[in-house]
């Protein structure tokens, strides 16, 4: 991967694991009211400053998680900003609306600011 291609983007992921993170969590609503999974990658610097570049979906080098539930919406709530932080102390949280088909991200830290994001290929 190419970095950030010379922006100052928080996020880089490719559009494939977009698409295997946004199918997964579609089918985990279907047997559950909620869902989870974690988000694997690594963390960069570069004159920007520091960036997550999201690789795949599992346990190994965890830097975030992805949520939904059966209520929607793409605002995290309080339950899920204390799931974030019961597996991690800073990260990526990305929060899905599979019901309509939206998605945000958000950087965790002592703070919740909105992410930018990069798709790559």
């Amino acid at each position: 991967m190419a970095g950030r291609l010379g922006t100052d983007a928080d996020i880089i992921l490719s559009e494939s694991i977009l698409s295997r993170i946004l199918d997964v969590m579609d089918s985990m609503l279907i047997e559950k009211d909620q869902a989870g999974i974690v988000l694997s990658g690594n963390i960069l610097t570069d004159q920007n400053g520091p960036y997550a570049v999201i690789s795949s979906i599992g346990e190994d080098s965890p830097i975030g998680i992805c949520v939904a539930s059966s209520e929607g919406g793409t605002e995290p709530t309080d339950g899920e900003l204390a799931l974030f932080k019961s597996r991690l102390s800073e990260g990526i949280m990305m929060k899905v609306d599979v019901f309509v088909h939206q998605f945000s991200f958000y950087k965790i830290g002592e703070t919740v600011e909105d992410a930018t994001v990069l798709f790559s290929e």
